[in-house]
């Protein structure tokens, strides 16, 4: 099971490798502007037919298993709906309370945290790495095409290259760069059940704090700052909180973000009175491999024929149930629709409760605004029109494959095929979620957005 949960997450990740290779400006990025009035979607009776349509067809085609999507506009759940089956070899139907396996949609969790930890002065963005964890006083950078020869770090890695994956930290599946293999073959996860034991005759990574010890031993992909690499990032960020808070990663969301929005179902370990609401996860393969593999990369869903989904994480014996030996914060939550849904909308108002705000307005416009200089982008697919702030993606440009998505909105996804997006402009928020790693869900999930606003260009 663990072979082909790799596997299919390598596909679903999709932007392991860097992109660009030019040095990093030290200019400021832009902010993104809203042009003109925004699309405001209207959940009115036509649109909530349309949505629910797309949304049959993706099940009874057999792209997913079963589905719920939800979306809040200015504080109000204006569309909910959940069809299909949770755990099918089972009979269980899926319901609105379903407990999904998150996967990177951990990462913005993690990085709001973070942050929440700058606005207090206990880090500051530009704090070296290694002062909290000193195994990265020693890192050096892979030079030359073959990765041959580490060199010096021009500067050290900073809190800021973790937060906007510029650090050169990459993850065990990518296997078009020099680092992939040996993150492998050191036995380095990249979350829960995207692991095999090391190669190398050591012992399995057994904490986070190991994980954390091992990925600073390997040579960075590229300088700090210099491009774009996805990896485990968002993990060597919550050893940090955890340095700092002195809690566990777990304790530290419950008491920052989780209490506090009232998301009783999200945590790291499913708990026994909540094992019936986990769904199972299958795997299928991606009808068009190339097409998809981008972050927005979708097909006309006519061209879509139906799918074979193989179960790969049971409900009833996934490692999900079990104490979780690593708590990632790049990839380790498990939780249900309606939590991530209060997250988002945390986010988007910059607020926890009233007269409670999560961020500093300043560290919060940071966050959803791209951070990469225009060297440390590319024009490579997989990442075509899109920037990076901290811990979130941020759409800057329409592209062929998504030409409708929200002005400056931002999101991220979950290889298990959970999505969210955030609207800015119309004060609008969504979570889109099945348990798939690889196929084509995604497209289904561009052509909801299709649908919310296709009349924003």
């Amino acid at each position: 099971m663990r072979n082909m949960l790799g596997l299919a997450t390598a596909l679903a990740l999709g932007i392991a490798a860097p992109v660009g290779g030019a040095a990093a400006s030290t200019d400021t990025p832009a902010l993104c502007a809203i042009n003109g009035d925004p699309v405001r979607p209207s959940f009115d009776d036509a649109m909530h037919a349309r949505l629910a349509a797309t949304l049959r067809d993706m099940v009874d085609r057999g792209i997913a298993p079963g589905v719920v999507m939800m979306v809040e506009q200015d504080g109000e759940r204006v569309f909910s709906f959940a069809y299909g089956m949770a755990d099918a070899e089972h009979g269980r139907e899926i319901a609105e309370d379903t407990i999904f396996r998150l996967y990177s949609m951990t990462k913005p969790v993690t990085s709001v945290v973070a942050l929440q930890l700058v606005s207090e002065g206990r880090l500051s963005l530009d704090d070296p790495v290694a002062r909290y964890l000193p195994e990265f006083a020693e890192a050096t950078v892979y030079s030359g095409d073959d990765g041959s020869a580490p060199v010096p770090l021009d500067r050290p890695v900073t809190i800021r290259d973790l937060l906007r994956h510029s650090a050169g930290l990459t993850y065990r599946t990518a296997e078009d760069n020099p680092a992939g293999p040996v993150y492998a073959m050191r036995g380095i996860p990249a979350g829960p059940g995207v692991d095999q034991p090391p190669a190398d005759g050591s012992a399995p990574v057994a904490s986070l704090d190991e994980l954390v010890r091992r990925v600073a031993q390997i040579p960075l992909l590229h300088q700090p700052g210099a491009d774009f690499t996805y990896g485990n990032a968002t993990d060597v960020l919550g050893r940090i909180i955890e340095v700092v808070t002195g809690d566990t990663l777990g304790t530290v969301f419950e008491r920052r973000i989780f209490d506090p929005l009232d998301m009783a179902s999200t945590y790291f370990q499913v708990p026994a009175e909540d094992t019936g609401r986990l769904s199972s996860a299958y795997v299928a393969p991606p009808q068009f491999p190339e097409r998809t593999r981008g972050v927005m990369g979708s097909v006309p869903l006519a061209e879509l024929g139906a799918a074979t989904l193989t179960p790969v994480d049971d409900a009833e014996n996934s490692m999900f149930l079990g104490s979780p030996t690593i708590e990632y914060g790049g990839a380790g939550l498990a939780g249900t629709a309606g939590d991530y849904l209060r997250f988002t909308q945390a986010v988007r108002e910059n607020r926890v409760r009233e007269g409670m705000q999560l961020l500093p307005p300043e560290l919060a416009t940071m966050m959803r605004n791209n951070q990469l200089a225009p060297e440390a982008r590319s024009d490579d697919p997989t990442l075509r029109g899109l920037g990076f702030g901290y811990g979130f993606a941020v759409r800057l440009s329409p592209t062929e494959t998504a030409p409708a998505f929200p002005q400056c909105g931002y999101f991220w996804g979950g290889a298990a095929s959970t999505n969210f997006w955030i609207d800015p402009g119309s004060g609008t928020s969504g979570v889109f979620m099945t348990q798939v790693f690889g196929g084509d869900v995604k497209s289904y999930w561009i052509e909801v957005l299709r649908i919310l606003y296709s009349s924003a260009e």
